[in-house]
């Protein structure tokens, strides 16, 4: 199951602190916001929780924003 979160939004509340560990990003859905200044702390997180996995952990790293449309993807993809 999931183990990490990169939580892409300041809408969403990170509801399982306890049981995941969360990476925020807090961006707003707005066409003037700068997502590549927040590049680099998405990638590490999910590169580390990756690499974590290929050395056979069991560890699953999930990406959201509130809609699932543009910031989410826009991280997974830098």
């Amino acid at each position: 199951g999931v183990t990490h979160v990169l939580n892409v939004s300041n809408e969403c509340k990170c509801w399982f602190e306890t049981e995941l560990t969360y990476c925020v990003i807090p961006i707003h859905d707005e066409p003037d916001e700068v997502a590549s200044a927040h590049f680099e702390r998405a990638h590490e997180f999910i590169n580390t929780v990756r690499q974590r996995h290929v050395a056979g952990e069991k560890v699953v790293c999930m990406v959201h924003c509130k809609t699932g449309m543009s910031r989410s993807s826009t991280m997974v993809l830098n």
